[in-house]
């Protein structure tokens, strides 16, 4: 019998762009990891835009940071995720498993890893 996805687990993850910085610098991201559910879509419906609906889900998903901008934690807000650098992005991305999104073609899950600009079709 079917059941009712499971809540997303709340996972600390580190940005790969501050690895190689000391411990106390690098960047993490309190996400709730996992698949992307109707909730979800629900939160985002109004955006047309693919580009900035793909960041809004990943912002939703933010929980905290301690990502900054100008030595201030930054908002976390779509507009702030497209900041980050292209393989952030990609690490994000794979932790909501967006790249096994079925509104998600091959063309854009290749360009999600090599852009900071990718797109999600729903």
């Amino acid at each position: 019998m079917p059941n009712l996805a499971p809540v997303p687990e709340v996972k600390k993850v580190f940005l790969p762009s501050t690895s190689d910085l000391p411990e106390t610098e690098k960047w993490w991201v309190l996400l709730k990891a996992g698949r992307i559910l109707g909730g979800d879509m629900i939160d985002v419906a109004g955006i047309e835009d693919e580009d900035i609906k793909l960041k809004s889900l990943i912002a939703n998903r933010i929980q905290d940071w301690n990502v900054t901008d100008n030595d201030q934690k930054a908002e976390i807000n779509a507009a702030n995720v497209s900041r980050l650098e292209p393989e952030d992005l990609a690490l994000l991305i794979t932790e909501l498993e967006l790249d096994k999104t079925p509104g998600l073609d091959d063309e854009q899950k290749k360009s999600s890893l090599t852009s900071s600009e990718p797109q999600l079709t729903v």
